[in-house]
């Protein structure tokens, strides 16, 4: 094993699957700028008499987001949509039990992340002369399964 390095934030490759669980088409997810790999951890304390003040806190459940933000894409000659974005667009109108997704979040060096979450769309829009903004939030279903390049 070399020494492991830096990597850049836009190598990173964020695909939604557009095929089936069994058969998966992995979309990449075009335009984007930013990610962000969030948690959140819900803790409780155990303590009682016995721990004479001291607390023991414990975590009782984990989650995980995933933000990204970035530029909208059309195509000039048709509309059409990127087919990743619209993709995350259709998911984020869906409820129960058609509200999940499964995604794939690829490093540089080819380590993957794949995980079932749920989208919501953030603010679509922008100012006098900028770019269309994009943006999604991704809440995990369940803990994210990782499998680490050569």
């Amino acid at each position: 094993m070399s020494t492991p390095i830096e990597v850049l934030a836009d190598d990173f490759v964020i695909s939604i699957n557009t095929g089936t669980e069994v058969s998966p088409t992995w979309t990449p997810i075009q335009g984007l700028k930013s990610h962000r790999l969030g948690s959140e951890t819900k803790e409780v304390d155990a303590a009682n008499r016995s721990t004479r003040g001291w607390g023991q806190t414990r975590s009782v459940r984990r989650g995980q987001t995933l933000t990204m933000g970035g530029n909208f894409f059309e195509d000039p000659d048709d509309g059409a949509r990127d087919p990743g974005q619209a993709a995350v667009e259709t998911l984020a109108e869906q409820i129960m039990p058609d509200d999940l997704g499964w995604f794939c979040l690829e490093t540089p060096f080819g380590a993957t992340t794949y995980f079932q979450a749920t989208a919501k769309m953030g603010d679509v829009g922008g100012d006098l002369d900028s770019l269309c903004e994009w943006n999604a939030t991704l809440s995990m279903y369940g803990a994210p399964s990782a499998t680490y390049g050569s």
